[in-house]
């Protein structure tokens, strides 16, 4: 679950906001493995997974190009931390960084306020 909180305000064409979250996290490990000594294949398959809370922390800004369109840019630091190893590691933390493009289905400027109409 994430929360985006937009400081100064929405309806705007430069939009800068904060996000924040966090929520359960499962991670699972499949390994096949086959070991040969000669002759003998010994097969050897390991299957695990652990469960651990994290949460995640960024900053982004939304840009509208025009009524219908617009594009977002946005970082972000997941904090993933088993309790024990998972594939040979137990902290999965890590930033991302994204750039997307957005379609606005209602226009913004005729539905921003329907309060206001007679």
């Amino acid at each position: 679950v994430q929360l985006k909180l937009a400081p100064l305000g929405v309806n705007r064409s430069f939009q800068p906001y904060l996000l924040g979250g966090g929520g359960l996290i499962v991670g699972k490990e499949n390994t096949d493995i086959v070991l040969s000594y000669g002759n003998y294949v010994d097969p050897y398959y390991v299957e695990e997974s652990k469960t651990a809370f994290g949460y995640v922390v960024g900053a982004g800004v939304d840009i509208a190009l025009s009524r219908q369109l617009g594009l977002t840019f946005s970082g972000k630091y997941h904090s993933i931390k088993f309790g024990s190893d998972l594939a040979g590691i137990s902290d999965y933390s890590g930033t991302s960084a994204a750039v997307g493009l957005m379609y606005f289905i209602q226009n913004k400027k005729q539905h921003s306020e329907p309060w206001r109409r007679p």
